[in-house]
Order: structure tokens, then C-alpha cells, then sequence
């Protein structure tokens, strides 16, 4: 930009200069009317000429081709401008820069703009800390899309561990048909951050046929809820519970890990039996721990299976400590 500067001082100061030197003369006659004017500024007058002339060709090229292709161009023209400062607000929102990335946001908000600049500026005004701004913007995306500010307001809820009131939002958009696939997700994330075992079971059978994360995030939420509604149950119930699990959660580290302390101290050998059958199919190194903790009732005959996993391990410290551990009981 200052090289671009410098080479327009030069050249303005070089025609500066030769204008000084000899301003020239130019004569148009027609008829009985004559123009007189300088070389410069006849030739600013030709230059002005030609742009408006090219101007008024391409307004009667448009206009002829039917109000349609002027309408269409000037809304490309609105939608590129609109992008362009929609750019520009994301830019400020990366580099942190929250005022400037709101301005540019509502800069191009419009009439037909639809609700993503609003929603922009409402996100650069939660992270600028400035709440009632927030929803001011959250209410103007509302009157551009209404779906999608209920949206915005039901994940600024999640995110705000507010699980009733995303809950409330978000579940018309989720039992919408077809549902609303973020909104399903984000309903059966609350269900889970509510500990609502029971919502999310009724969500899951929706979610794996709309699959809006994929299969792995689906099962990885559903373990989380397995796993925390797991540590509300005690007794016969807990067993119950477990047993009813598909195998392969009966499987998974975490979900056998929680399973085993709440059992471990009165029924060590359904702990024990749940640990042997998780480390049969995947090795854990939280769980070869824990088997060293429980109070078998035969840990030399443990001990003996155990010592079996040193030739696929034979450098593995968890299972030296584990090992020790059923000696010392033996």
C-alpha cells in the first residue's frame, strides 16, 4: 500500500508539473459554437465521458435484458457485499478483536440477509461479554429466522450447563419431521448433562437414524448416560442393570471401572468376573490396576491366570503391581 501511495504522488507530481509547464489549448468547432479549454482538462472531460457512457451502456444492457437480470444483479451485488463484511467479522472474531467483528456483522445485516450476520454479531457480543447486546441481536436473527435463533438460544443454554431451559427450546425442533438434526443432538446432550437416563433413551432411537455426529459420538454419549445413570442404582437393581447392558458397554474401561466400585467391596467376584471379561477383549491398564485391589476370595488361583498375561506383557508395570499385590494375599 505505501508503494501504491508513493507511485501515485510521482505521477500526480509528474503531471503537476508538465500542466505547469504548458497547460495546452484545445478548440471544438461546430456550426457557430465553439469550445475552448485546456489540454488537461479536455482530457479529464474525454476520460469522464467514457466512464459514463460505459455506465449508461450497462444500466440499458441490464434494463434490456428485463427487470429480473437488474433485480438478480443487484442482489449479487448485495450478497456480495454482505460477504465480504461477513469475512471481514470473521477475520476480527479470530483475531479476538470482538467490537470490531460485531460491527462488521451488523454491517451486513439486512432486509434479505437472512439470520447468519445477526447471529455472528450475537456471538461476537457473548464473547465481548455484553449480554443485553446479545440478545437484542438473538431477537433481530428471530425476525429473519426463527429456527434458527431458538437454535442459537438452546446451545448458548447447553454451553451454559442451563439443561431445563435448553431442553425447552430445543425439543420442538427436535421432534420436528424430519428433526432438526443439531437440535436432536444437542436435546439428548442436555438429557445426559441432566442425568435424565430415561429422555435420552427415548432420543436414541431418532438419533441413530438421523446419525448427526456419527455412530462413534452416538455411542460414546450413550455409554456417558449408561455410566451415569449407573451411579444412582445400588443392590439387586445395579446387577439388574448391568446385566441388562449390551456386551459390548459390559466391555468398555470406564462403564466396568465405575461397575466395580460400587460392587467390589460386597461382591468381589462379580467385580472380579466383570474385569476378566473386559480385559479378554480389550487391555486396560485402569482395570488390570483394580483387579489387584479386590478382595478375591482365591487370589492365588487369580494370581495364577494372571501371571499368564506376562507373555503378551512382559513389560508392563500395572500388571507387575497387580501381580505383586495377589502374592502378597496369597
Amino acid at each position: 500500500r505505501v508503494f501504491k501511495l508513493l507511485l501515485l504522488l510521482v505521477i500526480g507530481a509528474l503531471v503537476g508539473i508538465l500542466v505547469a509547464r504548458d497547460p495546452g489549448y484545445v478548440l471544438v468547432v461546430y456550426g457557430e459554437r465553439a469550445l475552448e479549454t485546456g489540454l488537461w482538462v479536455a482530457l479529464v472531460i474525454l476520460v469522464l465521458s467514457y466512464v459514463l457512457l460505459r455506465g449508461a451502456l450497462f444500466v440499458i444492457g441490464r434494463v434490456r435484458r428485463g427487470p429480473q437480470a437488474l433485480l438478480r444483479w443487484q442482489s449479487e451485488r448485495r450478497r456480495g457485499r454482505t460477504l465480504g463484511l461477513m469475512q471481514e467479522g470473521l477475520d476480527d472474531l479470530v483475531q479476538g478483536d470482538w467490537r470490531e467483528a460485531r460491527g462488521h456483522f451488523e454491517r451486513a445485516a439486512g432486509k434479505r440477509s437472512g439470520p447468519l450476520p445477526w447471529l455472528g454479531a450475537a456471538l461476537a457480543a457473548r464473547l465481548g461479554e455484553d449480554p443485553a447486546a446479545e440478545a437484542r441481536l438473538i431477537e433481530q436473527a428471530a425476525r429473519q429466522d426463527a429456527d434458527a435463533a431458538i437454535f442459537a438460544q438452546g446451545r448458548l443454554q447447553v454451553d451454559n450447563g442451563d439443561w431445563a431451559a435448553a431442553t425447552t427450546l430445543l425439543r420442538p425442533l427436535a421432534e420436528r419431521t424430519p428433526p432438526h438434526a443439531e437440535a436432536l443432538w444437542l436435546c439428548a446432550r442436555a438429557a445426559v448433562g441432566a442425568g435424565d437416563h430415561a429422555a435420552f433413551a427415548a432420543l436414541l432411537p431418532a438419533l441413530r437414524q438421523v446419525r448427526p455426529r456419527g455412530d462413534s459420538a452416538i455411542e460414546a454419549l450413550h455409554a456417558e448416560s449408561e455410566r451415569a445413570d449407573l451411579t444412582h442404582l445400588s443392590g439387586a437393581a445395579l446387577e439388574t442393570r448391568w446385566q441388562s447392558l449390551p456386551r459390548h458397554f459390559r466391555e468398555r474401561a470406564d462403564l466396568v471401572g465405575d461397575y466395580v466400585r460400587r460392587v467390589a467391596r460386597e461382591h468381589p467376584e462379580r467385580a472380579e468376573t466383570a474385569i476378566l471379561d473386559a480385559l479378554a477383549q480389550h487391555w486396560a491398564t485402569g482395570l488390570v490396576i483394580a483387579l489387584g485391589e479386590i478382595p478375591v476370595a482365591d487370589p492365588a488361583r487369580t494370581l495364577k491366570r494372571v501371571e499368564g498375561w506376562l507373555g503378551k506383557h512382559p513389560e508392563e508395570p500395572a500388571l507387575f503391581l497387580t501381580l505383586g499385590r495377589l502374592a502378597a494375599r496369597a
